[in-house]
């Protein structure tokens, strides 16, 4: 069984309890990690929109309510089960799912207004799968469309704590530096790239054990406010780069 097969297998085994799972990290870990992203995709009611490696649609579902259309991909036909199952419950009709691997040729015939992509690249195992994929999705937006994605982050903190690739039997993961995923994004073509930092602060899942969690919300707006400026590279847990076409 080749990589990519373990690590779609291991999705499939993962995907009904992968956002429980992912809210153990904590309730706001995830509110100032879909707050960055939804400020720098900037969202307009007739937007068209791509989630490449949406996973089980924890993003998927949020950006639809606020757009016209989402397309959504992944590779793990469990997760995109879920995603529909989720969608329906949920009364979200303007969800397309796709079961297809971003490094090859995308399924979706219409050019789309935004992108989005959150901790993908970061599990394509080659610089060429890597490479592909990113310009895979610059192929799919159309004249001045923006593309937003997240990668974990090579930082002195991550330094202390990780490798920066890790393989494993069934996870490939890499880490960049700011000017990594930028070099990325510049040779696929995007223009205006910016890169910023997201969850600044650690320690989010200790407080989703206590009650009084909530008292600490304004050093979650604290943390959101800063992933707008470029210092937040050297801090974020992820870097969120943005491009233009």
């Amino acid at each position: 069984m080749s990589n990519q097969e373990e690590e779609i297998k291991a999705r499939d085994e993962q995907a009904e309890e992968f956002e429980d799972w992912y809210l153990q990290r904590g309730y706001y870990y995830d509110l100032v990690e879909k707050k960055t992203i939804l400020n720098a995709l900037n969202l307009q009611r007739e937007d068209i929109v791509l989630d490449a490696g949406c996973g089980t649609g924890r993003f998927t579902r949020l950006i639809a309510k606020k757009c016209r259309k989402v397309y959504g991909v992944d590779f793990s036909p469990k997760s995109i089960e879920v995603l529909n199952k989720k969608a329906r419950e949920e009364g979200i009709q303007n969800i397309e799912t796709y079961v297809c691997d971003i490094t090859k040729s995308l399924p979706i015939k219409e050019k789309v207004d935004k992108i989005v992509s959150i901790q993908v690249i970061q599990h394509i195992p080659t610089e060429v799968g890597r490479y592909t994929a990113v310009l895979n999705l610059y192929d799919k937006l159309k004249s001045g469309g923006t593309c937003v994605i997240s990668v974990s982050n090579w930082n002195l903190l991550s330094k202390r704590r990780y490798l920066k690739e890790e393989k494993s039997s069934n996870f490939y993961h890499l880490r960049f530096t700011p000017k990594e995923i930028a070099s990325v994004f510049k040779k696929c073509g995007f223009k205006h790239i910016i890169v910023t930092g997201c969850i600044n602060f650690r320690g989010y899942a200790f407080l989703n054990n206590y009650r009084f969690h909530k008292v600490f919300y304004p050093v979650a707006e604290l943390d959101t406010f800063l992933s707008r400026f470029k210092f937040s590279r050297s801090l974020g847990s992820f870097l969120v780069c943005k491009g233009l076409k």
